[in-house]
């Protein structure tokens, strides 16, 4: 296996501070920021070509304002799969 690259480092990174943030929130609405986490990964991944550096860097950008929000202690609930 290849070494990750430091982009791809920056979304596994972003990717487990989410998931990392998830544990935060109440036992009852995890599931739903955990789920809301993985179907927005797995959308992405398909959806932009691993060339695309511009766009990845902008999808990093857009996650970590959305990891600053959704990482608040008053957001407590999450719905939808983000597609």
């Amino acid at each position: 296996m290849r070494p990750l690259t430091g982009l791809q480092r920056e979304v596994l990174s972003l990717y487990r501070r989410c998931l990392r943030a998830c544990r935060s929130k109440p036992a009852p609405t995890r599931p739903h920021f955990e789920a809301f986490t993985r179907s927005e990964f797995g959308r992405n991944l398909k959806a932009v070509d691993k060339k695309d550096f511009a766009t990845i860097e902008f999808m990093l950008r857009k996650g970590n304002r959305q990891l600053g929000v959704y990482g608040q202690e008053g957001v407590r609930d999450i719905r939808g799969g983000g597609g």
